[in-house]
């Protein structure tokens, strides 16, 4: 059943597809009209070294047998002594060519090493979860050749003719439901520093998001579990919204989808921007983690 609405793409070809994904759509929470023209214009955002770091740790971890077709890990003989880039001409040249003129990002070895020592801390992590009276442990690397779990499947979906897409990390099967895992790379992997990525990248509306088209798949998810891997602190942690929070999440999601759906029937330049008005006094009530030792 979960195959009926699957695609097989590779991570930049769903990036391309035009449905609305869950990045997308979070943007027409801060402001609609700005999301809207950047979607319009497919607007690509140039991926900072954070970005491609975090990219590179999910491949290694989750897809390592696809690290040479989506990276380039510059030769020995294209850096200097100190391991940086040289800038000759023919060094520059001869990665152009490499990347496919840019279009796979150039890795220096000591990133890739730094990132594959991430990944092998998500790898071994070990997760325990609990379901009633069951509990069940497993590492990534346990269950990764189970024909239950899927890494990095492309599922759409159509509501209200607008078609919706999402890619969880890992999708694991079983016969109550599904098991999500995202992972995500941070400074670190403390509750206080997950609570305000989660408020800054609102990723109890990418759960929400995914939840929606999971369900239009027939797929139920049981358990959506963040697996939070620190840079710093050279430690893993899961976190699980709570359903106060997912309460909170759906009533979002909803908002932004029907803003998409405004912008798309051309009614948005009348749509009230109840969070963007200048010249207005802003109360602010602090979130709990302000006030943490």
């Amino acid at each position: 059943m979960y195959q009926k609405m699957k695609q097989t793409l590779s991570n930049k070809d769903y990036h391309a597809h035009p449905a609305l994904g869950s990045s997308t759509l979070k943007g027409f929470l801060d402001n609609p009209v700005l999301a809207y023209n950047r979607y319009l214009r497919k607007e690509k955002t140039e991926p900072t070294p954070a970005m491609v770091f975090g990219s590179l740790v999910h491949t290694l971890t989750l897809e390592p047998h696809l690290l040479e077709k989506e990276y380039c890990i510059i030769p020995d003989h294209l850096c200097t002594a100190s391991g940086v880039l040289s800038k000759s001409k023919l060094a520059i040249e001869e990665l152009e060519k490499l990347t496919c003129k840019g279009e796979k990002p150039a890795i220096l070895k000591e990133i890739l090493e730094g990132a594959e020592k991430i990944a092998n801390i998500a790898k071994n992590y070990k997760f325990e979860l609990s379901f009633g009276s069951k509990v069940v442990r497993f590492t990534i690397d346990d269950i990764r050749e189970s024909d239950q779990v899927e890494f990095e499947p492309s599922y759409f979906c159509k509501i209200d003719g607008i078609e919706l897409k999402c890619r969880p990390d890992m999708l694991i099967h079983t016969d109550q439901g599904a098991i999500v895992i995202d992972l995500k790379t941070a400074e670190e992997s403390t509750q206080k520093s997950f609570i305000r990525a989660s408020v800054n990248f609102r990723y109890h509306v990418q759960e929400e998001h995914y939840r929606t088209v999971l369900a239009e798949n027939g797929i139920k998810v049981l358990r959506f579990l963040f697996l939070v891997v620190g840079k710093k602190d050279k430690t893993a942690q899961q976190y699980e919204f709570l359903p106060s929070t997912r309460e909170l999440a759906q009533s979002q999601w909803l908002k932004a989808f029907n803003q998409f759906k405004k912008a798309k029937e051309g009614n948005l330049s009348n749509a009230p921007f109840e969070d963007n008005q200048y010249n207005k006094e802003v109360l602010i009530d602090l979130p709990t983690y302000a006030f943490y030792d």
